[in-house]
């Protein structure tokens, strides 16, 4: 925010790291608060972070009435707003951008309205890589659309279009500057963050420490909603977090909760669950107790939580 994107790698012990590693959407949006009513960067970001978690809870809610409309507002708000990693939507983190864009992105291709929904998937890609996911998500959702009606498909197509540019954008900029496109994935190593086996992951992690154990169920709880996706035929819901879970999960164990709890088709099947089992007068108690963990580990320097 205050000073762009690095010439060259500086940080780390080894001076091998950048911060070509982050994408650009929340610090440029954030950057302009900055600008016009002077806050600090930290104080930009996390205001900017604030306001979007505002936005998400609103659009998640919308994407429940949209996708499972038995579900009260209330419940699918809730699911948000006291998830025990809701502490990413106060702090700066990209988590509440990522999820607004994942359920307006959703939200507009499921009432077929494709360049917004385009739109919202060019947000999604300059907010995270995993956010090309919402490619094959598009086309899975409009591919009937594009077959049954001829009027249809320019928008169809320059929905599809859109959702790259963001990345597009990206590595034009990082070219500019540095001189390599990619060097969002190269200077990954700097993290010692390379492409793995994600069962060769996934084993190691359940003989590692707690947090990898921890880390580990988390990802298999999320493979198993995967396969509660598949059998109920939302094949566009399930390819966007198959996509979202597998890519980091290949990377390591390091921050992989939370990139699996900010996925609005994971948190739509725990609305749905919560609504079911008639169980949320018990687990908003327990969410709250474990949000209330995640600030008291984050004031205290834990390294997992940060």
């Amino acid at each position: 925010m205050e000073h762009g994107y690095d010439i060259e790698p500086h940080g780390h012990s080894k001076g091998d790291a950048a911060n070509w590693a982050f994408f650009p959407a929340l610090p440029l949006i954030a950057k302009a608060l900055f600008h016009l009513f002077g806050f600090s960067a930290a104080g930009a970001l996390i205001i900017t972070g604030k306001v979007f978690f505002f936005l998400s809870i609103y659009w998640f809610m919308k994407l429940v009435r949209l996708y499972s409309p038995d579900v009260p507002a209330w419940l699918a708000g809730v699911t948000v707003a006291f998830s025990p990693y809701a502490i990413y939507g106060n702090v700066g983190y990209t988590e509440p951008l990522f999820l607004l864009s994942t359920c307006s992105f959703f939200c507009f291709l499921k009432r077929k309205e494709y360049v917004a929904s385009g739109l919202c998937g060019a947000f999604l890609t300059s907010t995270r890589f995993v956010g090309l996911a919402a490619i094959f998500s598009y086309a899975i959702g409009a591919i009937k659309q594009f077959h049954s009606k001829a009027d249809s498909r320019s928008a169809i197509l320059l929905g599809l279009l859109l959702i790259p540019l963001g990345l597009a954008i990206f590595m034009l900029m990082l070219y500019l500057v540095v001189g390599d496109s990619l060097a969002f994935s190269n200077v990954q190593r700097a993290w010692g963050r390379a492409p793995q086996n994600p069962l060769w992951i996934i084993d190691k992690g359940l003989r590692g420490s707690a947090f990898d154990v921890y880390s580990t169920v988390t990802a298999l709880a999320a493979l198993l909603a995967l396969l509660a996706l598949l059998l109920q035929r939302r094949h566009a819901l399930m390819v966007f977090s198959l996509i979202c879970s597998v890519v980091p999960l290949m990377t390591g164990l390091w921050s992989l909760p939370r990139y699996i709890w900010w996925q609005a088709p994971l948190l739509l099947l725990v609305a749905e669950l919560l609504h079911r089992s008639r169980s949320a007068f018990l687990a908003i108690p327990a969410a709250l107790a474990g949000l209330w963990f995640m600030y008291f580990s984050w004031f205290s320097g834990k390294g997992f939580v940060i």
